[in-house]
């Protein structure tokens, strides 16, 4: 328990991963109410938020005042500021006993391009080169241990820069929201993500062996993803949909990843794409 509200403050995971083999640092501090950003663009967000909530990219003086100003209202407490990674972002599921780790799958990112980076799709398997989902294997493990997590799920967002080295964004200690862990990852390796979390929980857990079997993934609809409306309404059946909710045609911009009014999900022998 003291891991998980000890990792909740993004501020102190960046403090307990710094030298990590093969892990690119970045600059940060926590705002102390006059300290300037170094460079921009610049990420602000609340030190314990998630989904997004409170997050913004800043390019400019103007714009980080009332970026912390949103953070500490979103977040009700700390502010962290660090430097923006460039890159390609993706997310890792793992499970771990007795401080053995496992990563179970790695997950593409499609985000928006606005100052909050909402997520509007997720991709299963990640199109990352053979040799980075190696090092993803082999880092991530490196980074629990230095947590000191030893049993249950955790879910990573991390980046591979332009110049191929990997950061990390952010750990939550529990497996990946928006349908990730209790969908996607089953959809995908054909093992029971969700069944394994609660086999730790109770004691009855051995480490599976992980095979990409199938493609899967989740598209979100808000008022950013407006022109994939007619993709979602042509779905209805596809060989590939697996479940599809729309709570509102009267689309809304998102700016966390808890308002978007509708999604769909697929399992399929290759990616879907919105013009299927």
């Amino acid at each position: 328990y003291g891991n998980f509200i000890k990792i909740r403050d993004k501020c102190n995971v960046r403090k307990l991963t710094e030298g990590i083999d093969g892990l690119s640092g970045i600059w940060y501090y926590e705002y102390d109410g006059k300290r300037m950003p170094p460079a921009y663009p610049c990420v602000v967000k609340p030190c314990t938020s998630t989904g997004k909530i409170g997050v913004n990219i800043v390019s400019s003086e103007d714009e980080f005042m009332d970026a912390v100003s949103y953070a500490e209202k979103s977040g009700k407490g700390k502010v962290l500021v660090e430097e923006y990674i460039p890159g390609k972002e993706f997310c890792v599921e793992t499970i771990s006993l007795d401080s053995e780790h496992k990563v179970l799958q790695i997950t593409d990112k499609e985000q928006t391009n606005d100052k909050h980076r909402v997520e509007i799709a997720y991709h299963q398997p990640a199109s990352l080169p053979a040799e980075v989902v190696a090092r993803v294997h082999r880092i991530v493990p490196e980074i629990l241990r230095s947590i000191g997590y030893r049993d249950g799920a955790a879910h990573f967002d991390m980046k591979l820069t332009p110049e191929g080295k990997l950061s990390l964004i952010e750990i939550n200690l529990r497996g990946g929201g928006d349908n990730i862990s209790n969908f996607l990852v089953e959809y995908s390796t054909g093992y029971d993500y969700v069944r394994g979390i609660i086999d730790v929980a109770v004691g009855k857990f051995t480490f599976p062996t992980i095979v990409n079997r199938h493609y899967s993934g989740i598209y979100f609809l808000c008022k950013q993803t407006a022109d994939r409306m007619k993709f979602f309404e042509n779905a209805d059946g596809k060989p590939w949909l697996t479940r599809k909710v729309i709570w509102s045609e009267k689309l809304k911009v998102s700016t966390t990843n808890f308002n978007r009014q509708g999604f769909l999900m697929y399992k399929s022998d290759h990616k879907v794409l919105p013009d299927e």
